[in-house]
């Protein structure tokens, strides 16, 4: 069967019946990463930043993969933290390590609240790209490096962005954004700062 590159459900192998979110999206497709039997990995991202965009800003961003073997489920949690950076770049960033992580050609499925990530990776890339990243408005595309490396990582498997909202009833967002907090609370008291309640 020809891989429909629109098509998330069969680039996943999922049944029929199975559905996905509307507001799912194919960031690419990767051949050697639809071969049979190839588990599927989840992955959750988050990445928040206090006093964005200031010096003194403070930032984590945190990634959970799960995936199945042989009826095992596996899981790996990665979190970190950086200082003077940006809300939108600990949100890249979680989505740049998940996949640094996977060696070979995989499917994945990344679950993340950021549209930012989401839309700048399967709609505007190109645009950007073709425009010597410049924006429509004629300024230099933010965040080109990270940008780079993540359409870099994304060309090696089969990607699929399933936008969920921040904060609801998603489990696994919930405790990738609670990794965040406490990773931003860990900088900010090893730096003498007071938490502010």
């Amino acid at each position: 069967m020809k891989l429909n590159a629109k098509n998330p459900r069969q680039l996943l192998g999922l049944k029929a019946h199975q559905r996905l979110p509307e507001n799912t999206k194919v960031g690419h497709v990767n051949k050697q990463a639809q071969k049979r039997n190839k588990p599927v990995v989840y992955i959750w991202t988050d990445g928040g930043c206090r006093r964005n965009g200031f010096k003194n800003s403070v930032g984590a961003w945190a990634c959970l993969l799960q995936t199945q073997l042989d009826g095992e489920e596996y899981q790996k949690i990665w979190c970190d933290g950086e200082w003077g950076t940006t809300n939108n770049r600990m949100e890249m960033m979680a989505c740049i390590v998940a996949l640094r992580k996977l060696r070979n050609p995989t499917r994945v499925v990344i679950r993340i609240d950021s549209k930012y990530v989401k839309n700048g990776i399967t709609k505007y890339i190109k645009t950007w790209q073709y425009n010597g990243w410049m924006t429509q408005a004629g300024t230099p595309v933010k965040n080109k490096d990270l940008w780079v490396e993540l359409h870099s990582l994304i060309k090696k498997h089969t990607v699929v962005f399933i936008w969920v909202e921040g904060h609801k009833n998603d489990r696994n967002n919930l405790y990738v954004d609670q990794l965040c907090y406490l990773k931003m609370d860990e900088l900010e008291a090893k730096a003498g700062m007071k938490k502010i309640i």
